[in-house]
């Protein structure tokens, strides 16, 4: 394992990278980014000290998903796939942790695909009836809501 330094702005990993490692922030914070540098950026998050990053790449060996930015000074444990039996042994308390991380992020876009769910069923009950008229404007309020997560997580 090993322990590197980002100065803030400094890309940390970018959006299709492809690497066999996580990172765990030591001190420091850091931005998720989709579309980093583009003019359709969205910062997705921030993480701070105690949070992982990168833990899906490792996982799954898919390219990353999204790009990292480190936000002020920020250190972090570069922990490779061969680290990670060691990593988890000497601290079995980060595997709750980085499972506690993933569930949140999960949880997180199931609510929101349920509400686009629940929304887009409401829009086709609704019709030009004056009895359901009533329905709209939290139907609309409801949508406004979800176009700004999705716009939000884009």
């Amino acid at each position: 394992m090993e322990t590197l330094k980002f100065r803030k702005g400094d890309m940390i990993f970018e959006e299709g990278d492809l690497e066999d490692w996580m990172y765990e922030i030591r001190e420091g914070m850091v931005g998720i980014y989709a579309g980093y540098g583009t003019p359709a950026e969205k910062e997705l998050t921030a993480l701070e000290e105690g949070a992982f990053l990168g833990e899906l790449g490792l996982i799954t060996g898919n390219e990353r998903s999204a790009s990292v930015a480190a936000l002020e000074n920020t250190t972090l444990l570069k922990i490779t796939r061969d680290d990670l039996e060691e990593y988890f042994t000497k601290n079995p308390d980060k595997i709750l942790r980085v499972m506690k991380q993933m569930a949140e992020r999960l949880r997180d876009l199931t609510d929101d695909y349920m509400e686009a769910c629940r929304t887009i069923s409401e829009m086709d009950r609704c019709d030009a009836d004056a009895d359901e008229e009533e329905q709209i404007p939290g139907l609309v309020e409801r949508i406004a809501r979800f176009t700004a997560i999705f716009k939000k997580n884009r």
